[in-house]
This record gives structure tokens, C-alpha cells and sequence, in this order.
């Protein structure tokens, strides 16, 4: 099994707004591509936002990443 992390700090005053982001990304993400992404956030010191979820292989990785390029590409 493997765990993709992703973090992304957030300055002082547009926090509250970085989390609410990073929520409906995750949403979208665990929507359109059937992941069981989870986001978490540090309560003490920098505004850290954390997206991670687990996958069983890493075809699956290579898998992923090809079908959000494409994704891409269609914006």
C-alpha cells in the first residue's frame, strides 16, 4: 500500500478560505475519480493543509495521474 501527501500552507488572514478550498477539491476529486482522499489541517503554528489518500499499487498512481493530465486538457 502506498500514501500520497500533498501540503500547501496558507497565510494568516485567507486560511478559513484555503480550508474551505481545499475541502471542495477533495470533494471533486473523490467524485470524478472514486478516491478516498481526506484532507486535515495543523491546529498550532503555520496554517498547513494536508490532502492524502492511500493507493494499493503504483499503476494505480501512474494511472491517476494520466486520467487528471487528460482532465487537464479538456479546461
Amino acid at each position: 500500500m502506498f500514501r500520497f501527501e500533498r501540503r500547501a500552507a496558507s497565510t494568516r488572514g485567507r486560511h478559513a478560505a484555503a480550508v474551505q478550498f481545499a475541502a471542495e477539491v477533495s470533494s471533486y476529486l473523490n467524485k470524478r475519480h472514486s478516491l478516498n482522499m481526506k484532507v486535515g489541517v495543523e491546529l498550532f503554528g503555520t496554517g498547513t493543509i494536508h490532502w492524502y489518500y492511500d493507493l494499493e499499487s503504483l499503476d494505480k498512481s501512474v494511472q491517476l495521474n494520466a486520467t487528471l493530465l487528460q482532465d487537464r486538457e479538456l479546461l
